[in-house]
């Protein structure tokens, strides 16, 4: 039987031997999870640029609509004056109207985000806010919705509840611009 004097090997090398190897597992493991930490935040990063472009984009396609919804509302509230408030919508014609134009909001960059997992690797308050703008956007749209489809499914309606959809649609809007505006003023992504 060899010992480990006669092969030539001690217990003094092996256990060197060993701690170089279980030294650089570690450092390459250490290395990989650095690098992956660097790949998450950089597609965070991305992810955020997006939101903040469809935002933006929001905020814009909003603020180019609420002149039309404004004046409807004005015009509208002329007409209920002249004509009483029961006059319906059938009934009169409405200079500049071309009909209810609803806001078409997108949400494909937080749905990325999303499903890329890089909306996991925001800084919890950011993602608290971005989440509310988004939610307010989702429940302007279905109120949007709703109201029109209540307008629609009448068959008479009467003049006053367009005005009522034309002045929410115009005073919610504004306050969906406002908050758009309140997140595009986050100029840089939390580390």
């Amino acid at each position: 039987m060899n010992s480990t004097k006669e092969s030539g090997y001690s217990f003094g090398m092996l256990a060197i031997e060993v701690i170089s190897i279980v030294f650089g597992v570690f450092l390459a493991l250490a290395a990989n999870e650095w690098r992956q930490q660097y790949n998450d935040q950089k597609k965070a990063e991305i992810a955020f640029e997006g939101i903040k472009n469809e935002m933006n984009s929001n905020k814009e396609f909003i603020e180019k609509r609420l002149p039309y919804y404004r004046a409807m509302r004005d015009t509208i509230k002329i007409i209920l004056s002249q004509k009483g408030r029961d006059v319906g919508f059938n009934e009169v014609e409405i200079p500049g109207f071309h009909g209810i134009n609803p806001p078409l909001l997108r949400d494909s960059a937080l749905q990325t985000a999303i499903s890329t997992q890089a909306f996991a690797n925001f800084d919890f308050r950011l993602a608290n806010k971005i989440s509310l703008v988004y939610s307010f956007q989702e429940n302007y749209i279905k109120w949007v919705d709703n109201y029109m489809n209540a307008f629609i499914g009448s068959e008479s309606p009467k003049l006053r509840k367009v005005y009522s959809l034309f002045s929410e649609i115009a005073q919610v809007g504004e306050e969906l611009a406002e908050t758009y505006g309140q997140m595009a003023a986050i100029n840089q992504f939390p580390r």
